[in-house]
């Protein structure tokens, strides 16, 4: 019964440390993405110190908006697959509704900083930077299935 219960043990550890490092790899992916993100939008829009220190911080509180509600109902949507058949109605078409009005939201939170935007950054930067996003995420793409596939697309 000892021998059963310290394998036991030892599984758990083996386990919890395993989720730890996964949690620690995905935070420090999540930080580099960010810098890399930062550099490359500084770079395309063409920022100055004092407007990259003043952009970025309110494009990062922007995108942890966007974030939470993509959370939120990520959370929902789970929570209803995960009980089944013990979901009403209008639970369904609570989280269906919720997930529709996700571009919504998120057009409204984009809007909102958008104002705050028009206060650090010139016309011209604020054309560009829905573009500059565009790019980066294309090259991201591009970037991810040269990985898979073996080739490098630079």
């Amino acid at each position: 019964m000892k021998r059963i219960l310290m394998i036991l043990c030892l599984m758990v550890s083996v386990v919890y440390a395993s989720a730890q490092r996964t949690a620690e790899t995905r935070e420090r992916w999540n930080r580099e993405m960010r810098q890399y993100k930062h550099d490359y939008l500084s770079k395309a829009l063409d920022l100055s110190g004092e407007q990259q220190t003043r952009f970025l911080a309110l494009y990062d509180a922007m995108e942890n908006e966007r974030r939470a509600i993509f959370k939120e109902v990520r959370r929902q949507q789970a929570d209803i697959e995960k009980r089944g058949n013990a979901v009403s109605d209008a639970e369904y078409e609570k989280a269906a509704e919720n997930a529709f009005l996700v571009k919504q939201r998120e057009g409204a939170v984009e809007m909102k900083y958008y104002k705050e935007f028009k206060t650090v950054l010139t016309k011209k930067q604020l054309f560009k930077l829905k573009g500059a996003e565009k790019d980066f995420y294309d090259n991201l793409r591009k970037h991810r299935h040269g990985k898979k596939s073996g080739k490098n697309k630079k």
